[in-house]
């Protein structure tokens, strides 16, 4: 099954960029919401339609290499609200939606292996908006490096 090829990759020390409707794969299969660290619920999940919204460095944010130095910025895409969060969650970006601000990306050690989870990117556009591309780079380099043994 693909969620366990995933996971043994992430597990065995490998890296993956869990993008936009990454969170709607495997109708919330419990080993991909561990792996991913939130899940869309059919029941209670939503999204606005496309349209402005603006994307915030949460203070983990600040701190996290991935971030680090991220300005608040506006954009055009998508806010993925009221996901089933695995405990512990940390943001790194969130963006309002439905009165509650939302995570909209984050990033994590599973195993050996690390997971950045990015719920923007709806389209070309989106992906393509100087902060999220930067915010992508360096996911990227990030994923490349070993975890460590406490939760990033």
């Amino acid at each position: 099954h693909e969620v366990e090829a995933l996971e043994r990759h992430v597990l065995g020390g490998g890296g993956l960029l869990a993008c936009h409707a990454a969170s709607i794969c495997f109708d919330a299969h419990p080993r991909w919401a561990a792996c991913i660290g939130a899940t869309w619920d059919w029941d209670r999940s939503s999204h606005p339609p496309l349209g402005p919204v603006r994307v915030t460095p949460t203070e983990a944010g600040r701190r996290h290499p991935i971030t680090a130095g991220t300005e608040a910025f506006e954009t055009v895409d998508e806010v993925y609200g009221f996901l089933d969060q695995e405990p512990g969650l940390v943001p790194l970006l969130t963006s309002p939606h439905g009165g509650a601000d939302h995570p909209v990306l984050w990033a994590r050690s599973v195993g050996r292996g690390r997971v950045v989870t990015d719920l923007l990117g709806h389209d070309a556009a989106a992906v393509a908006h100087p902060a999220h591309r930067e915010v992508l780079g360096r996911a990227a380099r990030w994923l490349t490096q070993p975890a460590t043994e406490e939760a990033t």
